[in-house]
């Protein structure tokens, strides 16, 4: 949690989580989410909103929606914020870098921080299969990335994750010979609030494999 202000109908507080931010109002649901390294880019200019401090609510999106937000909730001081765009030779853009070797076979390495992960092929395709394809590294990234979501929803709460389990299916396209539908279905402990139900779901959209996938970044292939 970064900040939390009570109000006469609650409590709204702003969490975060790696680059995003977003407000909470007590109610289970993700609201006003915003990247936190791009500010100047909301996801959604008519309704995202960031919290500059416990007291102060910046508002992207105009007059309006800062007189509604100060009508709703009067113990918080609404800002509206013209929006503007960044220009290209004003933009700072920072890179990660993953470091690839190959060891031998088909294994490929990839050294991410201070971590490698180790890749293969399967024995049909002459790999060893000492390790999971790098596909199958992709499709476990997006299982795991909106599971560590639902977790941290939980945590933040408070509430329990006994019993809690993630499946991930994925449709196949036979013509395209790609997936074109996957499926998250989450098994929640028996004893989950209801009223959290819509806001683990929302919490899990915000999965930044998923969406890399949904904003996909611009492929280049160069040599040094």
């Amino acid at each position: 949690m970064v900040a939390k202000q009570p109000l006469n109908r609650g409590l709204v507080s702003v969490w975060q989580q790696e680059r995003l931010r977003w407000l909470d109002f007590g109610d289970g649901a993700v609201q006003s989410i915003i990247d936190i390294d791009l500010p100047g880019l909301p996801r959604n200019v008519g309704t995202d909103a960031f919290c500059a401090c416990s007291k102060r609510i910046l508002l992207l999106g105009g007059g309006a929606l800062a007189r509604y937000f100060n009508h709703r909730f009067p113990a918080v001081q609404g800002e509206a914020v013209v929006y503007f765009k960044i220009s290209s030779g004003e933009l700072e853009i920072t890179m990660d870098t993953i470091e690839v070797s190959f060891p031998g076979g088909k294994r490929i390495d990839a050294k991410v921080g201070n971590f490698v992960i180790h890749t293969d092929q399967s024995e049909k395709y002459g790999g060893g299969a000492s390790a999971p394809e790098p596909f199958d590294l992709f499709l476990a990234s997006i299982a795991t990335c909106a599971g560590i979501f639902a977790w941290n929803f939980c945590e933040i709460r408070e509430l329990s994750t006994e019993g809690m389990a993630l499946h991930m299916d994925c449709e196949r396209d036979e013509k395209k010979k790609l997936f074109s539908h996957i499926i998250l279905r989450l098994t929640l402990p028996a004893d989950f609030p209801e009223k959290y139900q819509k806001g683990i779901l929302r919490a899990m959209e915000l999965c930044a494999v998923k969406r890399h996938m949904m904003d996909s970044p611009a492929f280049s292939i160069e040599l040094k």
